[in-house]
């Protein structure tokens, strides 16, 4: 092989090389993707049972005592459980118009893209975060929501 070859040979692998690593640097490792994606699945989940307890709220006019009542619910199907660890995600009803819902994070939110229009309201950091959210709108009827 001509010496010429090499030096092409070498700068080429030396691009490829920096191609890959500048894709790490910005993207992140894929262990750092899963854990974000395990992130966005919480705050999915989240917003999903503030919706179920909505739906909970205005029918029976009272929030459930616990997650468990929701999965007993006719058309309700709760992610109640955290997609890595499997345990239950906290809720304590704060009095009859606000709730409290909680997870553990593995990241804080910062710059990730954000994939459905509330995510503001879902910025967190990295450990165990919670959200409150209270009853507006119609509270005696059946068209409140949890803001």
């Amino acid at each position: 092989m001509s010496t010429q070859a090499k030096t092409l040979l070498l700068a080429a692998s030396v691009a490829m090389i920096a191609a890959i690593a500048t894709g790490i640097a910005v993207i992140g490792s894929p262990a750092a993707q899963r854990e974000r994606a395990f992130d966005e699945r919480r705050v999915s989940d989240l917003v999903s049972l503030v919706r179920d307890l909505t739906l909970y709220r205005n029918r029976h006019k009272a929030l459930p005592t616990n997650l468990a009542m929701l999965a007993q619910e006719p058309g309700l199907r709760p992610r109640a459980k955290d997609p890595q660890t499997n345990t239950d995600y906290e809720y304590r009803v704060i009095d009859t118009t606000g709730l409290e819902l909680c997870a553990a994070f593995t990241q804080p939110t910062g710059e990730q893209r954000a994939f459905f229009p509330e995510s503001d309201r879902w910025r967190h950091g990295a450990g165990r975060q919670c959200f409150q959210r209270k009853l507006k709108g119609d509270a005696d009827g059946t068209n409140a929501t949890f803001e």
